[in-house]
C-alpha cells in the first residue's frame, strides 16, 4: 500500500486476450486488436482502453537491446532494457502521468514516421539533464537493426513487472506500427 506503481489501478479492468488462429500474420492481428479496443470503448461506462503485452507479473518483463543515437557502446548507447508494445489509450486507461509531450496515440501507425515514448528513468540514464523528445533510439535485434525510431514523450515509470521491483529504463512503442 506504500508504493506507488506508477499507474491508478483502481476501476481498470485487466484481461488476456489471444487472437485467434484465423488472424496468422501481423496485421490480421493488429486490425482484430483494433476491432476489439473499439468495440471496449464504445461501452458507456468505459473512459478509455487500451492493449499491452504486459502481464504485470513479476519476472515477467520482455526485454530488448537498445542503440541511441549520437552514443558509444562503451559510453551507454547499447544496453539491455525493458520494452513494451502498446496501443493508443493504454496510457490513458492506466492513468500514467505523460511527464513530457505525449503518450503513444493514433498518429502512430504503419506508414508513418517510428516513434517510441520512454520512461523516466530511461530519459535520466541516457540523456541525463536534457531532452529526450527528439532524441533517436533503435532497437538491436539478432536478424538486424529495427529502424530509428524518435522520442514523442516521457511518461512516468511504472511497476509493470511486480511491486517493488527495480525500475529499469522502459522503451514503449506504438504496437500498430510495431507489432511483429
Amino acid at each position: 500500500n506504500q508504493v506507488d506503481p506508477g499507474f491508478d489501478p483502481h476501476g481498470v479492468l485487466a484481461l488476456q486476450l489471444a487472437p485467434p488462429a484465423r488472424y496468422p500474420d501481423a496485421q490480421a492481428r493488429a486490425n482484430f486488436l483494433e476491432r476489439v479496443l473499439s468495440r471496449i470503448s464504445e461501452i458507456p461506462e468505459v473512459s478509455a482502453a487500451g492493449s499491452t503485452q504486459t502481464t504485470f507479473e513479476p519476472a515477467s518483463t520482455m526485454t530488448t537491446r537498445a542503440e541511441i543515437a549520437g552514443q558509444s557502446s562503451e559510453s551507454g548507447g547499447l544496453m539491455q532494457v525493458n520494452i513494451r508494445h502498446v496501443t493508443p489509450g493504454y496510457f490513458d486507461a492506466m492513468r500514467v502521468r505523460v511527464i513530457d509531450v505525449r503518450p503513444i496515440d493514433s498518429r502512430d501507425r504503419m506508414g508513418t514516421q517510428m516513434s517510441a515514448v520512454v520512461s523516466e528513468s530511461f530519459a535520466r540514464r541516457f540523456w541525463p539533464g536534457q531532452n529526450a523528445v527528439g532524441q533517436r533510439v533503435r532497437r538491436v535485434l539478432s536478424a538486424g537493426n529495427g529502424p530509428w525510431m524518435t522520442v514523442v514523450g516521457v511518461i512516468s515509470d511504472v511497476m509493470d513487472n511486480g511491486l517493488g521491483a527495480e525500475l529499469g529504463p522502459t522503451l514503449y512503442v506504438p504496437y500498430f506500427q510495431q507489432n511483429t
